[in-house]
């Protein structure tokens, strides 16, 4: 596969655990804070993932 076709990279994947740790703690954990530039970097983060799952599903 070369750089150009679109895939799910190491960094995305490894990014899913952080944005789960920071959903839980959004969540569930009194006293803690998630703050707004966290939130907006695990919106953009997550925003591009489904763009690239949508254009591997669209071309298979």
């Amino acid at each position: 596969m070369s750089d150009a076709e679109p895939h799910i990279s190491r960094g995305q994947v490894s990014l899913l655990g952080w944005r789960y740790e920071l959903k839980n703690a959004a969540d569930y954990e009194q006293g803690a804070t998630v703050s707004v530039t966290e939130a907006e970097r695990a919106i953009e983060e997550a925003s591009q993932l489904v763009k690239t799952i949508a254009i591997l599903v669209g071309s298979s």
